[in-house]
């Protein structure tokens, strides 16, 4: 069987880390504070039409974790 946590079901692993990470570059915070805002405010601007793809793309991936009997996708 397919690990509970995987990062190929995992939308956070393949979509969303990588995206915050990338708003946050090149910024520096002066406390954990103003990371939090930060992050926060990334988040809520993310598109309603990237969130959309990200959550097809999910399924996507879930169905391929099935089709290949829960084997990892390459």
């Amino acid at each position: 069987p397919h690990l509970a946590f995987s990062p190929d079901l995992a939308p956070s692993d393949f979509f969303l880390f990588g995206y915050v990470k990338k708003n946050l570059e090149g910024h520096s915070f002066n406390s954990r504070e103003e990371l939090f805002q930060a992050v926060i405010q990334i988040l809520i601007e993310i598109p309603v039409d990237m969130l959309k793809r990200a959550f097809m793309n999910w399924k996507e991936r879930l169905k391929k974790v099935i089709e290949i009997n829960g084997e990892y996708i390459e």
